[in-house]
């Protein structure tokens, strides 16, 4: 196996700007305008506080907290520890002080089911571990080298060891972007013999975004995710999908198999996969899988506890808002009844308890971007300009 690294410069990186998160010096922020006070109080009254189905599930299945090097990321946002519900700060609209809360939450080794668990908390995204016969499969090894590694270790103290020890026995990247694959040097070392597997045209989706418009994208990232603002209730709130990306190297090891096929069932170290490429929705390159024998459904960046934007400030490729629809519509009939979990590569699992939880999850998820796609063609049909699209639809 080729076990050549790529080591992905930072200036060519679009995906995350990996800046100095308190680079701006003496940056204190602004207090909120009376009229920011005003809307943001207003639209509180809103929003559905008294359900808290997400943190229960956020909170489902832990079997130890973060420690050590893996804490690295939630150190940065220590007023979150201090936050309730009652006294939110003005400063930021309240529903993406929750999205905070709830991230801030995840802070941990969780079991997802028997065989399969998952560290959230250390990185923006979540890293999944499944049980294979001699070993473990590392699922997204997080966005930066040593994030990859913390967490790995911190993993390992908690799980079972396998033959004596804790053999990584295959890798997974879900997509192309780099949260997804950047921590694999953390994971991967020269002994290691087994499968790397990505999703078809891989390589090329990363040199696409992260080389060809990478200087321009990662400047733009700066402005889209605020990385040069200081972790405070006056700077960086959250970033929707976690708190924030871990800080180090990225880091790319090479698939030695790529799923080119829109399906392939493969077999590694003796768990069965079915991979299923769902690519140019969330990413240019991306898969989901199904294991059967653990009833585990992974929808890698497909879903998640929010919606993701269409077309991003960075300037990604535009995403199709229709097809994404379809692929949710996809799994929902394939796999709901018949999944006893969806867990996903950020946000916490989803459990079929017996009221079609997961059903219900696929469908409120399949429903946000089909009202997307089609609410914006019906007012572009009409006539409405560009420009006022996004005011119709907000009245929608």
């Amino acid at each position: 196996m080729n076990k050549s690294v790529l080591a992905i410069a930072i200036g060519l990186v679009p995906h995350m700007a990996l800046a100095d998160y308190n680079s701006i010096d003496n940056y204190q922020g602004k207090p909120a305008t009376d009229h920011t006070i005003e809307a943001n109080k207003a639209f509180a009254k809103h929003l559905p506080w008294e359900d808290k189905t997400a943190f229960e599930r956020t909170n489902r299945g832990l079997v130890a907290e973060l420690e050590g090097d893996a804490t690295s990321v939630r150190t940065r946002f220590p007023h979150y520890s201090e936050m309730n519900l009652d006294e939110l700060p003005n400063s930021v609209n309240p529903s993406l002080y929750r999205q905070g809360m709830l991230n801030y939450a995840a802070n941990g080794l969780y079991e997802v089911t028997e065989g399969v668990w998952q560290v959230r908390g250390a990185d923006i995204t979540n890293m999944t571990i499944y049980r294979s016969d001699n070993g473990y499969i590392i699922h997204d090894p997080l966005l930066t080298e040593s994030a990859g590694r913390a967490a790995w270790e911190f993993a390992k103290k908690h799980l079972p060891k396998v033959n004596g020890e804790h053999k990584i026995t295959g890798v997974i990247y879900s997509h192309s972007h780099q949260d997804h694959f950047g921590g694999s040097r953390g994971v991967i070392d020269e002994s290691f013999d087994g499968l790397i597997i990505a999703p078809d045209k891989f390589m090329e989706s990363i040199a696409a975004e992260a080389m060809v418009g990478g200087n321009a994208m990662s400047r733009r990232s700066q402005y889209q995710y605020g990385t040069t603002l200081p972790t405070t209730t006056k700077g960086i709130v959250d970033n929707a999908l976690g708190l924030a990306p871990s800080q180090g190297d990225v880091t790319l090891v090479p698939h030695n198999k790529e799923i080119n096929e829109r399906e392939e069932w493969v077999n590694v170290d003796g768990l069965e996969i079915l991979f299923i490429n769902m690519p140019d929705a969330e990413a240019p390159s991306e898969h989901v899988h199904w294991i059967p024998k653990y009833k585990a459904l992974h929808t890698a960046e497909l879903t998640y506890d929010g919606q993701h934007n269409i077309y991003t400030f960075r300037g990604a490729k535009t995403r199709d808002a229709l097809i994404w629809s379809k692929y949710l519509h996809e799994l929902k009939l394939r796999f709901a009844s018949e999944a006893a979990v969806l867990h996903q590569a950020h946000s916490a699992p989803v459990w079929n308890d017996g009221n079609g939880e997961i059903a219900e999850y696929l469908t409120l998820q399949r429903d946000n971007y089909g009202f997307l796609h089609n609410q914006t063609m019906r007012l572009a049909n009409q006539g409405v300009t560009v420009n006022d699209i996004g005011r119709e639809i907000e009245k929608i």
